[in-house]
């Protein structure tokens, strides 16, 4: 459960890091961090200059903590060499964690909307009855996750020197709105290890003709495997419901 640090806390503040999916490096396809500062709430400096920019600005993790301008200064001359612009940098997944990691040290509290939202889901599933239905795809049975990794490597198989890019264009569905159906192995590995919370099956990684490494998105529900279905069909799949 999330912590709150009380509003007599004058001289505390919080340390953010966020990212932007249409924010990458062209040659690289990688995804940078900003890593920030502000005496509001997070998500009232994220809107700030989140118009700046096309796309959502998602917030990765935050901390509420004592001397955060001194922090956040620390953090950004460890991470100098990795600065790509202003407060962006592209760091890995073990840079995300010592961040988390220092910010701890320091006393900080975890102070991330995200995680309160995914203990509400966590509670939600619980007490909802679960769909039990699997699909038939070429003559095998699959779960919900399992389908969409199915038919994702079957296309890839037959569009050998498909792109990323391309990829992500003809599978134009994003996961609560924010999460692509395909990413780097890269970034989802970054997320993961972050978060805490795998959304991507990371175990089942395929490589692109161009020598990226994908992986498949794996949060699926009831609630939101009817529009893969849709788009499978509209790519000439033929998927049937059995219980």
């Amino acid at each position: 459960m999330v912590k709150k640090i009380k509003d007599s806390d004058t001289d505390a503040g919080f340390l953010y890091v966020v990212y932007n999916e249409w924010f990458r490096d062209p040659i690289t396809n990688e995804m940078p961090y900003k890593i920030g500062i502000t005496k509001r709430t997070v998500e009232e400096r994220r809107n700030e200059f989140g118009v700046k920019l096309p796309g959502e600005i998602i917030t990765l993790f935050s901390y509420k903590i004592k001397n955060y301008k001194k922090i956040e200064r620390k953090i950004h001359d460890m991470l100098n060499i990795l600065c790509v612009n202003g407060e962006w940098y592209r760091v890995n997944a073990r840079a995300l964690k010592a961040i988390q990691e220092y910010c701890i040290d320091m006393g900080g509290i975890l102070n991330t909307e995200e995680i309160e939202n995914e203990i509400e889901n966590e509670i939600d599933v619980l007490t909802k009855s679960k769909n039990q239905s699997q699909y038939l795809f070429n003559g095998a049975k699959y779960r919900k996750g399992r389908l969409v990794l199915a038919v994702v490597s079957d296309y890839i198989y037959k569009n050998k020197n498909i792109t990323l890019e391309k990829l992500q264009n003809v599978f134009n569905i994003r996961f609560e709105g924010v999460l692509p159906l395909v990413e780097t192995y890269t970034n989802a590995e970054n997320s993961f290890l972050a978060a805490g919370r795998k959304r991507y099956y990371l175990d089942e990684a395929i490589t692109l003709s161009d020598g990226l490494r994908v992986v498949v998105c794996s949060e699926w529900r009831i609630e939101n495997i009817g529009i893969f279905l849709n788009k499978a069909k509209e790519l000439g799949y033929t998927i049937k419901t059995v219980k």
